[in-house]
């Protein structure tokens, strides 16, 4: 009699764990997550021409409603792919603003005309990641 129902309450503490687990997972797949919201793609740049070694200035425009932290990944590109270290982003100002972003120009990098790709990723829970890519105007890096 005991064991009948020891059974009983473990099937329904199953199927409640069942349902919670279900809704949960759920709820994180279909939350409409706001992401900031990226005004102008080609983002702009200060320098049209830039030698290696020096910083180039991007002006990200921007809205942000909410603060999540993307991994950032850049890389430059002429054809060929240049990638430089992600990072975790620390911009925390919410609101419509233009952020002045600083991105080191190698010395190593071939002369040629290049665009900055960078690839935003937000990890908003453990069952669902946001990415993004935008492109600068194109530069050219010079001797």
């Amino acid at each position: 009699m005991k064991s009948d129902k020891l059974l009983q309450w473990m099937a329904w503490f199953t199927i409640l764990f069942t349902i919670a687990f279900l809704s949960v997972i759920t709820f994180w797949l279909v939350y409409p997550y706001r992401v900031p919201k990226y005004n102008t793609d080609p983002q702009k740049v200060e320098h049209k021409k830039i030698k290696g070694g020096q910083y180039q200035i991007i002006f990200v425009d921007l809205c942000r409603y909410e603060q999540y932290f993307p991994v950032i990944e850049r890389a430059f590109v002429d054809g060929l792919i240049y990638q430089i270290p992600a990072y975790t982003g620390a911009d925390n100002r919410l609101g419509c603003h233009i952020a002045k972003v600083q991105v080191y120009v190698p010395k190593t990098l071939p002369p040629n005309k290049y665009k900055l790709a960078t690839h935003y990723s937000w990890k908003l829970n453990p069952i669902r990641t946001i990415e993004k890519t935008i492109y600068t105007e194109e530069f050219q890096v010079v001797d």
